[in-house]
């Protein structure tokens, strides 16, 4: 039996062709500019049996690809999933963090029957990312994000940290009541909707979400009774504040 036959259709990739499909994947950070950085991980995954586990980190990656459909390149890397349950996502576009933090937890809580995760965002300097593993970067984001999901105020499943903005501790409070209000008050009905309304689609098309499809005044509804116009509010701020730092 031929080597090839033993491994089937998969073919040895010499170690020169490795490392140089690794440094064509490698992002071109610029010390210059200013990332974001997201890190989290499921909450309750242990109580979790073993094929939902087993799953989450495909929904994790689906989610995060949904998010790079309409947010483009502010996500220039696809999400890390490590550990089984934990995860870490780069933004060149700083802006955009606190959308796709939103979007990710509307995911999870509509695809994955209601799992929801722990996010720190942090906003900061990124020294270097080798390959495509966002989790193996370093710098200062890196270092925030990190720090405030381990030490964090474990009750809480959204957070926010910089060394670059004067007024951080007003935008953490902001992810506090952001965080109450998708806690408490998101089904996962209301999540997807909400999935639908942070890419910006008009209700005909969240409507479309279902199998069959909702009516309109359906989806109207559910995005009122998650609060929808007040969280919209404070992502459009935050987009605004952070889209030249």
């Amino acid at each position: 039996m031929s080597l090839e036959t033993a491994i089937g259709t998969r073919r040895l990739v010499p170690k020169k062709s490795r490392d140089r499909q690794i440094a064509e994947t490698r992002m071109e950070i610029d010390p210059r500019r200013t990332y974001a950085v997201i890190s989290g991980d499921i909450v309750g995954s242990s109580r979790l049996d073993r094929d939902a586990r087993a799953g989450l980190p495909g929904i994790l990656k689906q989610a995060a690809a949904a998010a790079r459909e309409f947010l483009g390149d502010a996500i220039p890397l696809d999400i890390d999933v490590y550990a089984g349950d934990s995860w870490q996502l780069l933004l060149s576009r700083p802006g955009a963090a606190l959308r796709a933090a939103v979007f990710l937890r509307a995911y999870l809580l509509d695809r994955a029957y209601g799992v929801d995760t722990r996010l720190a965002i942090a906003i900061g300097g990124v020294d270097f990312v080798p390959g495509d593993r966002v989790s193996e970067g370093d710098g200062e984001a890196f270092r925030l994000s990190g720090r405030l999901l381990q030490s964090g105020d474990p009750a809480r499943r959204m957070q926010f940290a910089s060394k670059r903005v004067p007024d951080v501790q007003v935008w953490d409070v902001a992810f506090a009541l952001i965080d109450a209000i998708v806690t408490k008050t998101w089904t996962g009905k209301r999540a997807r909707a909400i999935s639908g309304a942070l890419r910006g689609w008009p209700h005909a098309r969240i409507a479309g979400l279902w199998t069959p499809p909702v009516r309109q005044p359906t989806v109207a509804r559910g995005l009122e009774a998650a609060s929808w116009p007040a969280v919209e509010l404070a992502i459009e701020r935050f987009e605004l504040e952070f889209a030249t730092i």
